[in-house]
């Protein structure tokens, strides 16, 4: 075979691989819902519920500290165009905290799952109390925090003085560590995406995932 032959060959080969790849639909768009979590623990139990029927993407990388992690302009980028951002909330995210307000702010579908899970105020060194194993509850009916104390207060005289401190309310963003809070937050989730996609039975993954 000459060289000359060789090239159009080659040419050849290369066209037809190019279509097979066009054909495959390697390029074609994903229609799915598109959804924004925080951090890993969210990651994790979104990607959980949502199975196939979403796309979710973790912002923050494993082991990197929520409290003053940095977006960056592709990330900040990916809130802004998603279906849903999930955040963990109660001023966890301090370092984005900024993005968040400005997201709801112009109407994204942001879902700041803890403070929606009867969240329990941190007592003193930054540890929650929580009755519920005393009164056999998970909601902490006596404890009380404001939720939304994190949102305005976040400048510098409302900085907490220890970096692991928490700013606001002083209500306990660790919510992930009560099974009984997961449960719910998984429900949670699952009504968001319902609520922009009712095609999929979103409620039957989360009371599986609830259920491990």
């Amino acid at each position: 075979m000459t060289q000359r032959s060789l090239l159009a060959l080659l040419a050849v080969l290369a066209m037809v691989a190019a279509a097979c790849t066009t054909e495959g639909g390697s390029d074609a768009p994903d229609d799915r819902l598109s959804v924004v979590v925080t951090t890993t623990i969210w990651g994790d139990i979104v990607s959980n519920v949502a199975g196939d029927g979403a796309s979710v993407e973790v912002l923050f990388p494993i082991g990197a500290d929520p409290h003053d992690y940095q977006l960056s302009a592709a990330q900040a980028a990916a809130m802004e165009s998603a279906d849903l951002v999930v955040v963990n909330g109660l001023a966890l995210e301090e370092g984005i905290l900024d993005v968040i307000e400005g997201l709801e702010d112009d109407g994204a579908n942001v879902l700041e799952v803890a403070a929606l899970l009867d969240p329990i105020p941190l007592g003193e060194g930054g540890h929650a109390h929580d009755d519920h194993d005393e009164e056999g509850e998970h909601a902490g009916e006596a404890a009380e925090c404001d939720p939304e104390a994190g949102h305005d207060d976040h400048d510098e005289e409302a900085m907490a003085e220890d970096e692991h401190e928490h700013p606001g309310g002083s209500c306990d963003p660790h919510i992930w560590m009560d099974p009984l809070r997961i449960a719910d937050a998984a429900e949670l989730i699952a009504e968001e995406l319902a609520a922009l996609d009712s095609s999929v039975d979103w409620a039957v993954r989360a009371s599986a995932y609830a259920e491990e």
